[in-house]
């Protein structure tokens, strides 16, 4: 029972960001995990090209 409350709020909160586009219940995202939800997908690219298994030109 201690496990399945906060299961279910982050379930809820994860669909109702999925349906609204944002963010609308706070699931505690700091830093990284906020900006990867806030910034879409061109601000979390950042240092992709360095990142081990990234070829620079196929």
């Amino acid at each position: 029972m201690v496990l399945c409350v906060p299961a279910l709020y982050a379930a809820l909160a994860v669909d109702l960001e999925d349906v609204r586009h944002r963010p609308v219940l706070p699931m505690l995202r700091r830093a990284r995990g906020k900006a990867a939800v806030t910034d879409g997908l061109i601000g979390t690219g950042g240092d992709i090209e360095r990142e081990p298994g990234v070829r620079e030109q196929l």
